[in-house]
């Protein structure tokens, strides 16, 4: 099983991640970054997704972000709602 602080920024865009998505849930914003703006804003590959919510803050209440995690594609299967499709490399490890 795959450790939590091997999920790194750099892995999570390497295996198809669109983005960034930052949660702030103080306020309840969701402020959604795409893959370009991503690696321009955090330039480190190596960040994992609690280091990044510790050092941004939001934009609505200035507070540090509740949650930082990858964004990935979505797809349908029939009638269904689309899901994320998250990648078994990144669930598993």
């Amino acid at each position: 099983m795959m450790m939590s602080h091997y999920k790194t920024l750099g892995k999570a865009l390497d295996l198809g991640a669109l983005g960034l998505e930052l949660i702030c849930s103080r306020c309840m914003r969701r402020t959604n970054f795409n893959a370009a703006q991503t690696m321009v804003i955090w330039k480190d590959r190596s960040l994992t997704f609690p280091q990044i919510a510790a050092k941004t803050r939001c934009k609505g209440c200035g507070q540090a972000a509740t949650e930082a995690k990858p964004r990935w594609p979505h797809r349908s299967r029939g009638g269904a709602p689309p899901t994320e499709w998250v990648p078994k490399e990144w669930e598993r490890g």
